[in-house]
């Protein structure tokens, strides 16, 4: 079976503030791996770490220059 696309609703918090925001994510279950994209985050958000927590875990993201990169 190759990758799937889901989406997941959550919070994203960090830098003193907290937003709610989807995050996509490419899944690919063997070997299990995916990549994550911060969607629809407000556009004020300083740069700086964040944490991304959803029904099935959290994932660590840096707004870096304006765009968002998921931390390994």
């Amino acid at each position: 079976m190759g990758p799937k696309y889901e989406m997941h609703a959550g919070t994203l918090k960090g830098m003193g503030r907290e937003a709610t925001c989807i995050v996509g994510m490419l899944v690919d279950n063997y070997p299990r791996d995916s990549r994550a994209s911060i969607q629809n985050a407000p556009s004020d958000l300083p740069q700086g770490e964040y944490l991304f927590t959803f029904k099935n875990g959290s994932i660590p993201f840096r707004k870096k220059q304006g765009i968002w990169v998921e931390e390994a």
